[in-house]
C-alpha cells in the first residue's frame, strides 16, 4: 500500500519490494528484495544497525541537521512537473549507529560506488505530517 500511495500522491520512484524487520534488543536486522521492473533490475539487502551511543539533536550547521533536518522533499507529477511537498516533525532524536551489511545490490543498478567509510545515524522512530503536493511554477 506505501508503494502505491508513494507513487499516486507524491509521484515518488518506489518500487515494490519484500522486507523484513527484526529487533532484538537494540540491534534491528532488515532484508530487502525489490521487484525488477523497466529500467531497474532486481535488487538486494541484508544487514543489522544497532545504535553505539546517547540520543541527541544535530547542531545546525553541520551535515548531520543538514541530512537528518528536511522538511519539504521534491518529486515530478505523471505530467512530468516538478512538485514540493512540505512535512512536519520535530528534531531527530540521532544516536551514534554500527551495521553490518552482508548483502546490499541496491544501488549496483545506478553506478553508485559506496567505498568507504558510512555515516551513520539510529533513530527508534518520528511521528511525521505531510501536506498534498504542490506543483512548482518553472
Amino acid at each position: 500500500m506505501a508503494v502505491d500511495l508513494g507513487r499516486r500522491l507524491w509521484g515518488l520512484p518506489y518500487v515494490r519490494s519484500e522486507v523484513s524487520l527484526a529487533t532484538r534488543g537494540d540491534s534491528v536486522s532488515v532484508r530487502s528484495e525489490r521487484e525488477p521492473r523497466p529500467g531497474v533490475g532486481a535488487a538486494a539487502f541484508t544487514g543489522r544497525y544497532w545504535p553505539t551511543g546517547p540520543v541527541h539533536g544535530s547542531q545546525p550547521g553541520t551535515l548531520e541537521h543538514w541530512l537528518s533536518e528536511r522538511y519539504c522533499f521534491y518529486s515530478t507529477g505523471r505530467d512530468g512537473a516538478p512538485r514540493r511537498t512540505e512535512v512536519h516533525h520535530g528534531p531527530w532524536p540521532l544516536q551514534p549507529a554500527a551495521a553490518e551489511v552482508s548483502r546490499n545490490s541496491m544501488v549496483d543498478a545506478y553506478g553508485i560506488d559506496l567505498t568507504g567509510s558510512p555515516l551513520l545515524h539510529f533513530s527508534r522512530a518520528q511521528d511525521v505530517v505531510s501536506w498534498r503536493p504542490v506543483t512548482i511554477a518553472v
